[in-house]
């Protein structure tokens, strides 16, 4: 007794035809899909197969696995930026509303008042130190009348440039800005070094 022939499905048969009709090879019946396995149109969730752990640590541990099986320098660069970017998400994550605000700080002074590194290594006689240190000051004296001054708003003697630019606001604002002119300081002072030992190498 022979056996039956197998089902043929619709969209299989549409292809025969079309084959038949283009002359070329018919596509072979593809299985029936267990119902148990997963669906592979939809990307995984890492942070739901590995229940317990951390986002970050989760990411952390792919970027681990794939790291041991690449073969491809692309591959490995591609998964470094990966890697890069989880670290930075995870700080992220562990900073203060103080720190988001001085980094939003820094970034508006670059990029809303024009103060590129290039400006900031213009002003290498401890300008934004000093300009930061004068609302630091202003703002001890607002939240400790008279501890330093004139109890608050005038400009302290410290201050680097044209009053026009002196701009007190509230002690928590004035610290932010405070934060955000001495690092600016800082990374000039970090430039500055590393183009001199640049210049360094150089010459020898």
């Amino acid at each position: 007794m022979n056996a039956p022939a197998p089902k043929t499905t619709p969209d299989a048969a549409l292809g025969n035809l079309m084959a038949a009709a283009l002359d070329v090879p018919a596509a072979t019946e593809q299985s029936e899909v267990p119902a148990w396995a997963p669906d592979c149109r939809q990307a995984a969730d890492p942070v739901n197969t590995l229940d317990g752990m951390a986002p970050q640590d989760v990411l952390l541990s792919v970027w681990n696995a794939m790291q041991n099986a690449a073969d491809g320098n692309d591959l490995l660069s591609r998964l470094e930026h990966m890697r890069g970017s989880i670290a930075r998400a995870a700080y992220d994550d562990t900073q203060t509303a103080a720190a988001r605000d001085v980094f939003a700080e820094r970034r508006r002074q670059i990029l809303a008042e024009g103060w590129s590194t290039a400006h900031d290594d213009e002003h290498d006689a401890g300008d934004m130190a000093a300009a930061g240190a004068a609302y630091a000051l202003n703002a001890a004296d607002v939240l400790h009348p008279f501890s330093q001054g004139d109890g608050g708003g005038d400009m302290p003697d410290c201050w680097p440039w044209a009053s026009v630019w002196w701009k007190p606001s509230t002690p928590r604002r004035d610290l932010v800005k405070a934060c955000a002119l001495i690092l600016a300081e800082i990374e000039r002072i970090d430039r500055a070094e590393a183009d001199a030992l640049q210049g360094e190498g150089g010459a020898a």
